[in-house]
């Protein structure tokens, strides 16, 4: 039988963590070697940078790696054949193989299973700033709602002090020009009408305030609406990606 000792298999990755190496066979006797493990350590998972493309191109190598130890495992079958011998004799060998085949596997299910969970994390992660933004956004509209329905309330209340004014404004003006008719000025009275206009003149300036700061705050509660629609397509087609 020809012994098939030239064989040496190494799966040595040369990127960042995973730190992934196989064991191989042993360059003279064919027999494995050390077995090494796969460690994924937090700090090296934070140099990954792009994860996804180099979780991807670790699969990827992982695979190529795979086939050919696959490769390499059906031609010492076929030269084992082809020189008249039994595949029993060649046993361990292949056992070798198919352990370093089952590793690489692992490996290859480990990197996947990591590659889901960040995936899960990070969209879990868009969730939760999601639902601050739009709890932020609530807030606000609900205070701008809030200074609306105020100004609103401050302009009713306005008015209603204004109506009173403006009867007993009314009223005396009647009466000054029933005085003038007759021939006469009462003073206190045209003091009196004097001081209801300027009465009013500061209730109408005062509500007209009020009714500009319900106009802001519609407006506000208009663009927060409008944002946080805009910010929900964003949100939407980032949890979508």
């Amino acid at each position: 039988m020809k012994v098939f000792s030239g064989l040496k298999v190494s799966l040595v990755t040369k990127t960042f963590s995973p730190q992934i190496s196989h064991k191989a066979n042993d360059e003279n006797t064919g027999k494995p070697g050390k077995k090494d493990s796969i460690f994924i350590s937090e700090e090296a998972r934070a140099r990954l940078g792009n994860w996804q493309e180099r979780s991807a191109s670790m699969i990827k190598s992982l695979m190529e790696k795979q086939q050919k130890v696959q490769e390499a495992k059906s031609n010492l079958i076929e030269r084992t054949l082809e020189a008249g011998e039994e595949l029993s004799t060649i046993k361990e060998q292949l056992g070798v193989f198919d352990e370093q085949i089952a590793e690489i596997q692992g490996q290859i299910a480990t990197i996947e299973a990591q590659k889901r969970e960040r995936e899960q994390r990070e969209q879990e992660e868009k969730q939760q700033a999601a639902a601050k933004t739009q709890e932020k956004s609530e807030a606000v509209q609900l205070t701008s709602l809030l200074q609306f329905v105020q100004s609103l309330d401050q302009i009713s209340a306005l008015k209603q002090v204004k109506v009173p004014i403006e009867n007993a404004h009314r009223r005396l003006k009647t009466e000054m020009k029933n005085d003038v008719g007759r021939g006469t000025f009462i003073e206190s009275k045209a003091k009196k009408i004097e001081e209801l206009a300027e009465r009013m003149r500061n209730l109408d300036s005062e509500m007209n305030n009020q009714i500009r700061k319900a106009k802001e705050s519609s407006n506000e509660m208009n663009e927060k609406v409008s944002a946080e629609e805009e910010s929900k397509e964003v949100v939407s087609e980032s949890l979508e990606n």
